[in-house]
């Protein structure tokens, strides 16, 4: 998305989504992004480069606070300061 070479970090960051989606059956970045309206494919982007996790229903509920701190720790934009695995 930002066209910046990437490393390893990059896997770490898969990680955190697919655990998400694991957990939640939604995407973290799939959330409404104007009221009745159906969300783009660039609504998505934006939510992914603001880092901007869409906390479902399920999160809320059936992640436990330990999955939300891997998560949210590993769903880090700067990959400096990604949880690292």
């Amino acid at each position: 998305l930002t066209h910046v070479p990437y490393d390893y970090k990059v896997d770490n960051w898969t990680i955190g989504i697919l655990t998400y989606e694991l957990l939640t059956g939604a995407s973290p970045f799939n959330g409404p992004s104007k009221p009745n309206q159906p969300q783009s494919q660039n609504d998505i982007y934006v939510n992914i480069q603001n880092v901007d996790l869409c906390y479902n229903e399920n999160y809320e509920k059936l992640v436990t606070p330990i999955a939300k701190d891997f998560i949210e720790s590993i769903l880090t934009l700067d990959p400096v300061k990604r949880l690292s695995l």
